[in-house]
């Protein structure tokens, strides 16, 4: 028998691990979480202290059987589950039900499935962090309050069978706000003027009018439109100015949970659960050659963090490939610029930087490679030097007007040459062009145009927004969308999320009800409090009891509203019902 047992919580990190360890090591999944709060029941003792009530997941007695009988006569257990919070709670779990002495038992952390890896987590254990347990706990606890207590009140108002959700409700909220934005959006009537024009050496371009009487050019209707277009007929067109300047751009930092799901998102328009999956996979192994690899970093993370080692490897590779001018002449790290960052692991990057896209395409899935070289790319990308171009701008008077044209030539493409080699800059401006000189009108042109409603949300810019806000965690942003796409009270309209009817509904309910509680502020300072909780600067119960308070008097102010609300929703018709 095995001297050491180590448990991860999926079949196929399993796999991948038990290549690296050999026969000392027997390697197990929990197959995600073997406890958790009863499907039928609160499930938690609100007058004591919140104590939770945990029972075994359906399906898990034969798992947790042979986690108990491999325990048994190992010399040690390792629990090897995610290095996140979801993952120390299972870890938790596990020690708990195992039931073996607790100086048997061991922590370990794998930020990527690589010999390398899982070496570095073999010898760096340490003991369950409880702060990371109670964190999770007490946002588990949270949502089975908020959902248990508010869900009933909109089957008494609406119907059965609908839910409420802490987080999920109040990202519902902002899609459903959008929503108002565009319905109310009235569009205004502008225009633009532009000026067809011939340099005496017979070369054509055109400039768009920026100014009148020294002020910004604004024209409003066609009657204004028609006016300029008469007054610029027969004037001097003279070039006033014409700067040139190089300019730089650099690669912005390697991707986190949230950047990663926005990019594959508008790239290949997979929506943020797909896209985790996927990233899942790549993460815990892909058989290359026959053998299980991990191919990536662990992909739940706030962190723009890379460790030397990587950026020192992967410049390497830069160098050999394309050229030393390709790196900067030191590694680039960079910082957060969110507040309030776990931090917990590096960026999500390439595990094995000697495996490039085109080494591993043939033993991966389309969608696996398209994610790959996503991540390959763009960590890449980030240690490569910036692009750089020039920009001309061109000013001609002509009377009272200023007109412009701007040229961009791409002079060196940097890391474009990996992350987006698509050059989209251009230069109109002449070549023979100088100060002073007097242009030939062509052609004078207008065109009408109106201003645009802001822009539904997709599943990218949804996670951006609540990115931006505080609202969830890497681990929760798909699982939030899918929630409540799933729920059907929201719908996707080419790409785009629209609140249904439902959700519209929904929203108008929970928000009435209980404003203090669905709000962007309120559940923003609930993540910095959990997180509060994780490093120990606050009680996991304190936090519950000064959410519950306050909580149990707007549920009973809720109920108290709950016939006006109703009665707000109806509306007569003077329609006669058959039945």
């Amino acid at each position: 028998m095995a001297k050491n047992v180590l448990i991860v919580e999926s079949p196929s990190k399993a796999k991948t691990i038990k290549k690296y360890l050999g026969k000392d090591y027997q390697v197990l999944a929990s197959v995600g979480h073997i406890k958790d709060l009863p499907t039928k029941e609160l499930g938690i003792d609100l007058e004591n202290n919140f104590k939770p009530k945990y029972v075994t997941v359906k399906g898990k007695t034969k798992v947790i059987a042979s986690l108990k009988q491999a325990a048994k006569g190992a010399d040690m257990i390792y629990l090897a589950p995610d290095p996140d919070r979801e993952g120390e709670a299972i870890a938790w779990h596990i020690a708990n039900t195992i039931k073996v002495d607790d100086s048997k038992i061991k922590r370990v952390l794998f930020n990527e499935i690589t010999k390398k890896g899982v070496q570095y987590g073999i010898d760096h254990p340490r003991a369950i962090d409880y702060n990371l347990v109670n964190a999770q706990q007490a946002r588990r606890i949270l949502d089975r309050i908020v959902g248990y207590k508010v869900s009933p009140f909109l089957w008494k108002t609406l119907y059965s069978g609908l839910s409420a959700g802490r987080v999920q409700s109040v990202a519902l909220r902002i899609i459903c706000e959008r929503e108002a934005e565009v319905l109310k959006f009235v569009p205004e009537e502008y225009w633009n003027l532009f000026a067809d024009l011939k340099t005496e050496h017979n070369e054509e371009f055109r400039a768009q009018g920026v100014k009148f009487n020294n002020k910004t050019l604004k024209i409003i209707n066609q009657k204004e439109a028609e006016t300029h277009t008469k007054a610029l007929e027969n004037a001097e067109y003279k070039v006033v100015a014409l700067t040139e300047k190089t300019t730089k751009s650099s690669p912005t930092p390697p991707f986190t949970t949230s950047t990663f799901q926005q990019v594959a998102t508008s790239r290949f328009r997979y929506p943020p659960k797909k896209s985790m999956y996927i990233a899942q996979q790549l993460y815990e192994g892909v058989e290359i050659g026959g053998e299980p690899v991990g191919l990536i970093t662990y992909m739940r993370t706030d962190s723009v963090r890379i460790s030397k080692d990587a950026a020192d490897a992967i410049r390497d590779k830069i160098k050999r490939d394309f050229g030393e001018e390709y790196i900067p002449k030191t590694p680039r790290f960079f910082k957060s610029s969110k507040k309030n960052i776990q931090d917990a692991h590096e960026c999500i990057r390439p595990a094995k930087l000697d495996l490039a896209p085109e080494d591993v395409e043939k033993f991966l899935s389309k969608e696996q490679l398209n994610v790959y070289r996503l991540i390959w790319n763009k960590f890449a990308a980030s240690q490569m030097t910036p692009a750089q171009y020039k920009n001309k701008t061109l000013d001609i008077s002509a009377n009272k007007y200023l007109f412009r044209a701007k040229g961009k030539v791409l002079i060196f493409d940097g890391y474009l040459r990996i992350w987006n080699s698509k050059d989209t800059s251009q230069d109109p401006i002449p070549a023979k062009i100088e100060e002073n000189d007097l242009l030939n009108l062509t052609k004078l042109e207008t065109e009408q145009k109106f201003t645009k409603p802001p822009a539904r949300f997709t599943d990218g810019t949804l996670v951006k927004e609540l990115d931006l806000l505080g609202i969830g965690r890497p681990s929760t942003y798909a699982a939030i969308i899918s929630t409540i796409t799933a729920r059907k009270y929201i719908e996707k309209d080419a790409g785009k999320l629209k609140p249904t009817d439902l959700g519209m509904t929904v929203n108008k309910i929970l928000v009435s009800a209980m404003p203090e509680i669905f709000n962007v502020e309120f559940t923003g300072k609930m993540e910095d409090e959990l997180d509060e909780v994780e490093s120990n600067k606050k009680d996991w119960q304190d936090l519950m009891s000064e959410f519950y308070t306050p909580f149990e008097k707007s549920l009973t102010k809720m109920e108290e509203k709950r016939l006006e609300i109703k009665q707000s929703l109806q509306e007569e018709t003077d329609e006669i019902c058959d039945k």
